[in-house]
């Protein structure tokens, strides 16, 4: 097995692209729980409500994420499809900042579900038509080890605010965060980010067949990964609830900040070093089976 290493790749705009992807890691992450924390705990909507409303924005972005592929790789202009879904972001948090109706906080939704199926395919095509295959699974080694550290800080910022603010601060700090990625994005020259070599056209100078894709092992894969986010998107708003007995003093987004902060703190060195541990076990078996063992734990 290839020895872990922490040092960083090269590539054109590296140091933009690492800090848009921080960025991103910190709307990300803690969006969705502190909504339901917000919904359920602050404003009392029915917890029923509550989940077929957050169910709404994950369908949304489970729907949006293979357009936004498309659409990440055949459009050169994969920059300004970044800031169009930053801004979607930053629309979706403002909309439920002010007490919003049942119609405002669907509209919400829509827009959060778009940004979030879209943020990754986009920031992943602009790696790979940067670095090439390649260079692609240290770059987003990296790119991930940034988020998570974008998700410790934003959960740490979060919980700072819920201290000493109101949650309308917090959900305008999320805005800001989505828009400041965008325009760290802008800071990678347009010209490195190679169009052909971003979908891995460069040898066939055509992009690969659906049907290609499209086996019995991959569509099982896809099916794991349905059932594990299924699964994921409960468990913090979960544990703040469970928490909320055990910490009563604290502010509601103090303690989804403390949980996210607490969880995202263990994945950076395992997403920094995860390319050096694919190349060692492969990209199944144990590379799978063994974070999936721990989770369920």
């Amino acid at each position: 097995m290839s020895r872990p290493t922490l040092r960083p790749p090269s590539f054109p705009g590296r140091a933009p692209y690492l800090w848009a992807n921080f960025l991103v890691g910190d709307v990300q992450t803690g969006i969705m729980p502190l909504l339901s924390v917000d919904l359920i705990g602050l404003r009392h909507w029915p917890s029923v409500e509550v989940g077929e409303l957050l169910a709404l924005g994950g369908f949304v972005a489970l729907l949006f994420q293979p357009i936004a592929g498309i659409l990440a790789d055949s459009l050169p202009q994969k920059r300004e499809l970044f800031f169009f879904l930053a801004l979607c972001f930053a629309g979706g948090v403002l909309l439920m900042s002010d007490s919003p109706t049942a119609d405002g906080a669907i509209e919400a939704q829509i827009l959060l579900g778009i940004a979030q199926g879209g943020f990754m395919p986009v920031l992943g095509a602009v790696a790979m038509g940067l670095t090439g295959r390649e260079g692609f699974p240290r770059a987003m080694s990296w790119a991930q080890g940034m988020g998570h550290g974008g998700s410790v800080f934003g959960a740490l910022s979060v919980a700072i605010i819920g201290l000493h603010g109101s949650m309308s601060e917090v959900y305008l700090f999320y805005a800001g965060s989505s828009l400041a990625a965008a325009l760290l994005l802008f800071g990678v020259p347009g010209k490195a980010i190679d169009p052909v070599r971003a979908r891995e056209a460069e040898e066939r100078q055509s992009e690969l067949a659906p049907r290609k894709i499209l086996t019995l092992p991959f569509i099982f894969f896809l099916l794991m990964v349905l059932v594990f986010f299924t699964a994921n998107t409960a468990m913090l708003p979960l544990a703040g609830l469970k928490l909320q007995g055990m910490l009563p003093t604290l502010s509601d987004p103090s303690r989804i900040g403390l949980l996210v902060a607490a969880t995202q703190l263990v994945m950076i060195p395992f997403s920094l070093w995860s390319s050096s541990f694919r190349a060692g076990f492969g990209v199944g078996g144990a590379f799978f089976l063994l974070p999936f063992a721990i989770l369920s734990l």
